[in-house]
């Protein structure tokens, strides 16, 4: 967000000094978010889901 200081960017998203210190050291760290490995199962997309729909409805 440019133009726009730390603190007013913690005001704007309503979140804590904390919050902000810690995704600004973890996107420093890692990078953008989209590139960092996920934590447990792959998200379901909505094709998946209905999908199942799909089968339950034949069944």
């Amino acid at each position: 967000m440019e133009g726009y200081s730390l603190g007013d960017i913690t005001k704007k998203l309503e979140i804590s000094l904390k919050a902000r210190h810690c995704s600004l050291q973890r996107h420093a760290a890692t990078g953008p978010s989209q590139e960092r490995k996920r934590r447990g199962s792959p998200k379901q997309t909505k094709f998946y889901e209905s999908l199942k729909k799909q089968m339950l409805q034949q069944h």
